[in-house]
């Protein structure tokens, strides 16, 4: 029988597992995100680690960003966070990053592997950096320099299978301290339409699967509260408890097993929603259980902070809500294109 500290244990080794592979991410005024992990912030950049490599990110051209760094051992993030500055005047802002007609990109796929080239006037050695994107989503970045009017750089190999669909590859040049230069979006199909069109069905189905299949467990969770809060039993709780943590743990491992299967799906952020929203539902058990325990006689103690139900659920739905809109938006957009 799985004892209420023993929930909590398992749930936390579940999430601290679980949270330090996710990527934080920094949402650009110019639309784009780039992902990996921020090393700093000050008042002037956020530094963030890409691979090997780590690039510092001016705070004017930041919207917002989401640090999914636990705090001892349990997740503390709402999804998207604030704002950490006011938006720009229009115009004002975004006129140094307008496309340059001096930077031109284009991109091949070939055996797996993103071949890119390009060509630029800018003087010798000034360095770029290459994103390779999808669905405004970056994949990768890599760093280059301009040799003799060119530069290369390639993605991959990539160890699953590339979902077809619609690509951009885009290159930015550092020619000063704030000023950036940006050659224009080149976008790279991948596979065929049709295929575009199979693969983004079955992404869809299984987010919308998967999306639903934790809605359903949000909604068990709090139904059996409610239910707890009138006449509680810790014998009985715990027993419930136990075999709702079961189903989440499977219904989690089945995402993840399918969420493995492309390198990138159409809906990437979405894929991370849904993971935020399986980390946050053993958060949400532990926090109504220190609730019901409470209301005994010999309240457990569980030596972790409580935290605020009302964000718990909140977030939870948040996510849940915007991944319905992303890829209900995703779809219409890949139907535009055809």
């Amino acid at each position: 029988m799985i004892r209420p500290a023993k929930i909590i244990s398992i749930s936390l080794i579940w999430l601290f597992m679980a949270a330090s592979s996710r990527a934080d991410i920094i949402f650009l005024r110019n639309g784009r995100t780039i992902e990996g992990k921020i090393t700093d912030k000050t008042i002037d950049y956020i530094e963030i680690k890409l691979g090997s490599g780590k690039m510092r990110i001016a705070r004017k051209d930041v919207s917002s960003f989401e640090a999914r760094e636990p705090a001892e051992g349990y997740s503390t993030a709402a999804l998207p966070e604030i704002n950490t500055e006011p938006e720009p005047e229009p115009k004002t802002e975004e006129a140094p990053q307008v496309f340059s007609a001096s930077i031109k990109v284009k991109a091949e796929y070939k055996r797996g592997k993103i071949y890119v080239s390009g060509t630029s006037e800018l003087a010798n050695n000034t360095p770029l950096r290459v994103y390779f994107m999808q669905a405004g989503g970056v994949i990768n970045m890599k760093e280059s320099r301009v040799k003799r009017g060119e530069f290369y750089v390639v993605f991959g190999p990539f160890e699953n299978r590339m979902i077809s669909g619609v690509y951009t590859v885009q290159a930015e040049a550092m020619t000063g301290t704030n000023n950036r230069l940006y050659s224009k979006p080149y976008e790279l199909m991948i596979g065929s339409r049709e295929r575009a069109e199979t693969d983004e069905t079955k992404t869809r189905e299984y987010l919308n699967r998967t999306a639903s299949g934790a809605e359903a467990l949000y909604k068990e969770l709090n139904a059996e509260y409610e239910k707890s809060r009138s006449s509680y039993s810790a014998q009985k709780w715990e027993d419930w408890s136990g075999r709702w943590f079961s189903k989440v743990s499977a219904a989690r491992q089945k995402f993840e097993e399918e969420a493995k299967a492309y390198v990138v799906s159409t809906h990437a952020l979405s894929q991370r929603r849904i993971r935020f929203c399986f980390n946050q539902l053993p958060l949400l058990l532990r926090a109504y259980t220190i609730k019901l325990n409470s209301l005994d006689s010999k309240p457990a103690k569980t030596g972790f902070p409580v935290q605020d139900v009302a964000l718990l659920k909140r977030s939870f739905e948040q996510a849940l809500e915007e991944t319905k809109q992303d890829v209900s938006a995703v779809a219409a957009d890949l139907k535009n294109r055809q």
